[in-house]
């Protein structure tokens, strides 16, 4: 599991790939790069719903509750 703050700072990481993605701008992680690509998908791309959905396994809403 991960700490409130943790996820607070994933959910923002998220907020702005999805700003990049609506500008169509894509990142793409290849061995210790990360590259900014405008327009093309690539297969390592990181997108924001893989931010979101590693976030709802690391932190259950149960958990934001408390």
């Amino acid at each position: 599991m991960i700490r409130r703050a943790q996820a607070e700072a994933l959910l923002e990481l998220a907020e702005a790939l999805e700003e990049c993605e609506r500008n169509d701008v894509r990142f793409w992680a290849e061995g210790s790069g990360l590259f900014i690509v405008p327009g093309n998908e690539f297969v390592g791309e990181m997108r924001s719903v893989d931010v979101r959905m590693a976030i709802a396994k690391l932190y259950p809403k149960s958990e934001a509750a408390e």
